[in-house]
C-alpha cells in the first residue's frame, strides 16, 4: 500500500504493532501497524506512519473526509497524515491525533494507534488501556499506556475484547524461576477489565479473581476461551467463561471424571470443541 487510506473502517477485528521492530523503528523514524480483516481469506494490511512531534491538533490542519458519521463521530485524515475525529453534534474537529484510528462502535469505544502501540478510547477520549494490576482501574490515566494487540469485541453473551502485550522471559533469583513479561486482559464494554472468579472443586471463590493472564485467546461465540498464566517458569492452563469465571484445565478434567454427588457445588456443563 503506497499511502495511508483517507479513512479506516472499524470492521477489522485486530490492530497489532511490531514490538520486535524497535531498531528499524528508531532508525527509519516510523511506526508500523498491522490490521487483520475479519475473514481469514483476506490478507493482512500494513500501515506505515511517520513519528509525529505533537499529538495535539493545530487549526491549520486540512481535513480529508469520505465517510459518514458513525455513532456520533467521523474519522478524518489531516494534511500531515494523522487521524482525528469530527464530532457530529457540533461538527467540530477535536484536537486528539492518532497514527491510525477507527470508527466508534455500538459500545461507544474506538480503536486507535499511537507511538507504536494500540488501545481503545471512549467518547471522552480517555484511554481504556490499563495493562498492569497495580493501576487503579477507575482513574483516568496520566500517561498513554499501550498494548501491542487488541481485538474486536466477541459475539457471546458478554462481549469482551482481548488486549495483549508480548514481553520477554527473564530468570529472577528472588522467585527461583522465570518471570514472563507478557500480559493479556479482557476489556468489557464499559471500559473496565473483566474480573474472572476462580472455580475449583468446592465451587466459586467469591473473594478471589484475576484480571490478567500471561497469554490468552479471543472468546468464541459460545463464550469460552483458553488462557495461560506463567509463574515460576511453569504454565497454568485455564478455561475462561465470558460471564466471569476461570478454571484450571486439570481441575476441569478431574471434575469431568467424577460423578457429581447430591451435595456437590459443581455441575460441569461446558461444551468445548
Amino acid at each position: 500500500m503506497e499511502k495511508m487510506p483517507k479513512t479506516i473502517i472499524s470492521e477489522f477485528p485486530k490492530v497489532e504493532t511490531l514490538s520486535g521492530n524497535v531498531a528499524l523503528t528508531y532508525r527509519d523514524n516510523y511506526h508500523e501497524y498491522f490490521i487483520n480483516r475479519q475473514s481469514e481469506e483476506e490478507d493482512e494490511v500494513r500501515f506505515t506512519t511517520p513519528k509525529y512531534e505533537s499529538y495535539m491538533g493545530k487549526s491549520t490542519d486540512t481535513i480529508v473526509a469520505e465517510e459518514d458519521f458513525v455513532n456520533g463521530f467521523k474519522v478524518v485524515t489531516l494534511e500531515n497524515g494523522q487521524f482525528g475525529y469530527v464530532r457530529e453534534s457540533d461538527n467540530v474537529l477535536l484536537p486528539n491525533r492518532y497514527d491510525i484510528a477507527f470508527n466508534f462502535n455500538q459500545y461507544g469505544l474506538a480503536m486507535v494507534g499511537r507511538r507504536n502501540g494500540v488501545t481503545w478510547i471512549d467518547k471522552n477520549f480517555n484511554y481504556q488501556s490499563i495493562p498492569f494490576e497495580e493501576m487503579v482501574e477507575d482513574e483516568v490515566e496520566d500517561e498513554y499506556s499501550l498494548w501491542q494487540t487488541i481485538y474486536d469485541f466477541s459475539e457471546g453473551k458478554t462481549p469482551l475484547s482481548l488486549m495483549e502485550i508480548n514481553g520477554s522471559r527473564e530468570y529472577r533469583e528472588e522467585i527461583g524461576g522465570y518471570y514472563d513479561r507478557s500480559k493479556c486482559a479482557y476489556l468489557t464494554t464499559d471500559g473496565t477489565k473483566m474480573k474472572f472468579r476462580k472455580v475449583d472443586e468446592d465451587g466459586v471463590e467469591d473473594y478471589y479473581y484475576a484480571t490478567k493472564f500471561s497469554y490468552g485467546q479471543p472468546f468464541r461465540k459460545n463464550g469460552i476461551t483458553k488462557a495461560i498464566s506463567t509463574m515460576y517458569g511453569e504454565n497454568n492452563n485455564y478455561i475462561l467463561i465470558d460471564e466471569g469465571y476461570y478454571i484450571n484445565v486439570d481441575t476441569f478434567v478431574d471434575l469431568l471424571e467424577k460423578q457429581p454427588s447430591e451435595d456437590s457445588n459443581i455441575r460441569v456443563g461446558i461444551n468445548i470443541k
